[in-house]
């Protein structure tokens, strides 16, 4: 007889904590309120959709974040990341933000499965329209960061969700990247606000507000930084090297201004800091308690805390547990001081360590690109066919063909579990090779069986 394998596996996203950080607002500390652009914002009223966008630390997320704040509004934030290339995770954790509106209709929204896709503009519209009845009159929806899932798919999703915006709601893009395309038939109808970057760029009585400077010393400081919010942190970070009259070299970008004096900064820092910082980027948000457990350092929590108070590209998100973020800039400057730092075989083993940690914290997509990063391939088979059920279940077929990304073929091929999640995620995508692997699976099952 032939033995029946349970392929479900114990799926720990079936019961994943709904205050997940990507769906909880960021919550400012003492930010400088910004009067001239909260009118600009003002109009949403008659302009349902606005994009806001600009470079990476222009203050996109804290003046949207504090604008709405002062408004009182009934807001639900979206921060996207990578993973949302997938559309049926988007849809997923949509799904899961509704849950915020405590509305009284209790059947799930629908979920994106192989059979919609011929038809993802009629999914969408469907979908947008009941989740718009779910949050109600007057709601503001942001999505944050909506450059990491830019491409053909999304700005579709995008353009449709904005056919079905009822009168008094409100939907706030944030991006670095301009308005795409999609969304020019809405502009044309005159349903699009739009603040970029010379819009964003602060003027030389902001700066002065936010430096708390006498006008003479602001001036210079604006002039440096050239109204870029993250350069004038850093500059202040960095006040008495730059009081000693140092000279600031010809940058040619952003990123290599801000790598500059983050490095000014980052060599002020006594070294428990330094690895404390570089440890805790390994994670998209962190609690105390990872990192602590990352550090093993008890201190590291209170380091956190002063971060944020010191605004210093740290922003934090307080639901059931107070998570912090570090700005993506400031993240990836850490991450880079991280590999500089550190051997291979040192980084290997913290890659392990946070990905074990981030497993637990039910951050299953980064725990799998840090456990591909250590070459781990038993951890990301055991993830993918513990829960490769409930990601194919719910349409996530896209997040199972990543996980999958560079799995050595020698090793997939002499487990059926492997070849059979393998043909599923690509099952609507490419039949005939889908057909191929549960054919290989099928294989590798029977002789399995009379072993």
């Amino acid at each position: 007889m032939i033995p029946v394998w349970d392929l479900r596996g114990e799926s720990a996203l079936a019961n994943a904590p709904r205050a997940l950080a990507k769906l909880t607002r960021p919550r400012i500390h003492a930010a400088v309120r910004r009067t001239r652009l909260f009118k600009r914002l003002d109009r949403r009223s008659h302009y349902p959709i606005i994009w806001v966008s600009g470079p990476p630390g222009s203050g996109k997320t804290t003046l949207v974040a504090t604008y709405l704040e002062t408004r009182e509004a009934k807001v639900f934030w979206y921060q996207i990341d990578e993973g949302d290339r997938d559309p049926a995770a988007f849809f997923h954790y949509l799904a899961e933000l509704a849950k915020q509106a405590r509305s009284r209709k209790t059947v799930p929204l629908p979920i994106l499965t192989a059979d919609h896709l011929p038809d993802l503009t009629g999914f969408t519209r469907r979908f947008f329209r009941e989740l718009f009845a779910r949050l109600g009159t007057n709601a503001v929806l942001v999505l944050d960061n909506c450059q990491d899932a830019a491409g053909e798919a999304f700005h579709l999703i995008l353009r449709e969700a904005c056919e079905e915006l009822p009168d008094g709601a409100c939907v706030l893009f944030l991006s670095r990247s301009i308005r795409p395309d999609e969304l020019t038939r809405h502009l044309a109808n005159r349903r699009v606000l739009e603040i970029g970057w010379n819009e964003l760029r602060l003027l030389p009585t902001e700066t002065r507000e936010i430096a708390n400077l006498s006008a003479a010393h602001a001036q210079t400081f604006h002039d440096q930084c050239e109204g870029w919010v993250a350069g004038l942190v850093l500059l202040l970070a960095n006040r008495d090297a730059t009081k000693t009259g140092q000279s600031t070299p010809v940058l040619k970008s952003k990123e290599a201004m801000f790598a500059y004096f983050a490095g000014e900064v980052f060599l002020q820092i006594a070294q428990q800091g330094r690895e404390m910082l570089m440890r805790t980027a390994l994670f998209p948000y962190v609690t105390h308690s990872m990192a602590i457990e990352i550090t093993a350092n008890p201190a590291s929590g209170r380091y956190l805390a002063s971060l944020y108070e010191k605004q210093f590209f740290t922003d934090r998100k307080a639901d059931h547990t107070v998570t912090y973020q570090y700005h993506d800039l400031f993240r990836e400057f850490l991450l880079i001081k991280l590999a500089e730092s550190h051997d291979q075989s040192a980084l290997d083993e913290l890659s392990l360590r946070a990905a074990q940690i981030l497993e637990t914290n039910n951050l299953l997509n980064e725990a799998v690109a840090l456990y591909r990063r250590a070459k781990d391939w038993a951890n990301v088979s055991r993830l993918i066919t513990r829960h490769g059920q409930t990601l194919v279940e719910t349409g996530r077929w896209e997040t199972v063909t990543e996980w999958f990304k560079e799995f050595p073929d020698e090793l997939m091929n002499g487990d059926p579990k492997l070849l059979l999640w393998r043909g599923e995620s690509i099952l609507p995508m490419d039949l005939s090779l889908a057909r191929d692997f549960a054919e290989r699976a099928y294989h590798e099952f029977v002789i399995r069986a009379f072993l």
